[in-house]
């Protein structure tokens, strides 16, 4: 049985710098099919604060919607 969508922390590494967003997918392996350019990332950088990580959470990609943002 499928547990359902999965929250993952990504970056669009653009060298000197990237921009983090957090999505919404079945899998790591989608986000890689659909998007190729995002880096899934496993665990939070040490610099993303908990209040940094909810901003992002807040304002959650969902894989299968409108692409927006990010």
């Amino acid at each position: 049985m499928a547990s359902g969508p999965e929250t993952f922390l990504v970056v669009l590494d653009y060298g000197m710098g990237g921009l983090w967003a957090v999505v919404r997918a079945e899998s790591e392996i989608q986000i890689r099919k659909l998007y190729p350019e995002l880096k899934v990332i496993e665990h939070r950088p040490s610099w993303m604060d908990d209040t940094e990580y909810q901003s992002l959470r807040a304002d959650e990609l969902i894989i299968d919607s409108v692409p927006r943002g990010l």
